[in-house]
């Protein structure tokens, strides 16, 4: 392994690779698996259907865009990625353990829940301080390493030389070798019967590590690079939306000028036209009201004579009547000459007469939006 490799540096690029989810960028929590066979957080998926508008039941995922069918239960109702929350909680632990913080472990050899004070190597299972007691006094069990989980103990079994596990079928093999067919750690008495070449392939121990620790830093390389191009396209698609709604807002401002400067034209025509109905109706009414004075004070004297001579003839005697003769023919007379101008009634009604006809092109688009 080269220098500067640890466990813990190994974990995170396990983690960053392979167990975070590509939508918070964070290790998986509750992990849901869609019809395309990706993996999103349980809550990153359920952001995603609440920002819908509607009640949509198709789920598009965020990666491939392929699309999975919702149930009434909505996220809730995915299938969970159990092998992924197994990993996830065992890498967990492993790391709390490597930063020496105690976690409360559960012993896995008996069912009274006790909390778990040590590891068996051989069994990898955690134990509790009964079962530890046990493995002790048994026969089978007493060449088993156990190693404690805390304390100054942990630090030195952590620190002291790896203990090689034996061979379930061969007690007193060493698992110093891997089959590369069935995967599993074989002793050297197995490659004699159940694991025989060339059906066969096996590395020591050794070298299948750094094989598969090879594999694990070129596809550790690979999901470093996807996840940067994810990143990238992430971050191009919050400077998209960023562009977008300042894009938004922008158009919205040009159309509502655009609007107002139209609206401030329109009110100055307006008011041009009102101003002109003004003066020419004020004329008018002029002209009118002199007419109506010089029709009012002409009817006036008529009727005045009128009056004055309806009474002559109803109250004075013949006599007297006779003696205002000339007069009273006199004023009939001029009454019956007085000019009355016949075109002033179609000339009044003329004047009467003042409408508003829109413009043609009063009604038209403020513009077009460019998209």
């Amino acid at each position: 392994m080269a220098s500067g490799v640890t466990t813990a540096s190994v974990l995170d690029k396990i983690s960053q690779g392979h167990l975070e989810c590509t939508i918070c960028f964070n290790r998986f929590q509750t992990p849901k698996v869609l019809a395309c066979s990706h993996c999103f957080c349980y809550a990153c998926l359920k952001e995603i259907v609440s920002s819908k508008s509607g009640s949509s039941r198709v789920l598009a995922c965020p990666v491939c865009r392929k699309e999975t069918q919702l149930s009434e239960k909505g996220v809730l109702a995915l299938p969970d990625n159990a092998t992924m929350a197994s990993i996830i909680d065992e890498i967990n632990e492993q790391e709390m353990l490597m930063k020496g913080q105690k976690i409360k472990v559960i012993c896995q050899a008996c069912s009274e829940g006790q909390d778990a004070v040590s590891r068996c190597l051989d069994c990898e299972d955690y134990l509790c301080t009964g079962c530890q007691q046990a493995h002790l006094r048994l026969s089978k069990l007493k060449s088993h390493k156990i190693t404690p989980l805390y304390g100054d103990q942990a630090s030195l079994a952590s620190s002291a030389p790896k203990h090689t596990p034996k061979c379930g079928k061969h007690r007193e093999q060493d698992l110093s070798l891997y089959c590369e067919k069935c995967q599993v750690l074989i002793c050297a008495e197995c490659i004699v019967d159940e694991h025989k070449q060339p059906q066969h392939m096996y590395y020591t121990t050794e070298e299948a590590g750094g094989l598969f620790k090879q594999a694990v830093f070129k596809l550790l390389a690979t999901a470093e690079a996807k996840k940067t191009e994810l990143k990238g396209i992430r971050d191009m698609t919050v400077h998209s939306n960023t562009r977008l709604e300042f894009a938004i807002a922008n158009t919205k401002y040009k159309i509502s000028q655009t609007a107002n400067t139209s609206i401030a034209y329109i009110r100055q025509q307006e008011q041009k036209l009102h101003d002109q109905v003004t003066k020419t109706g004020q004329e008018r009414l002029m002209t009118v009201k002199i007419s109506l004075t010089n029709q009012n004070e002409k009817l006036a004297t008529v009727d005045q004579c009128l009056e004055t001579i309806k009474t002559i003839t109803s109250h004075s005697n013949v006599n007297d009547l006779l003696k205002k003769k000339t007069k009273i023919l006199s004023d009939l007379e001029e009454i019956t000459k007085v000019v009355i101008d016949v075109n002033e009634k179609q000339r009044l009604e003329k004047l009467a007469i003042i409408d508003f006809n829109a413009g043609v092109n009063l009604v038209q688009p403020l513009g077009t939006i460019q998209q």
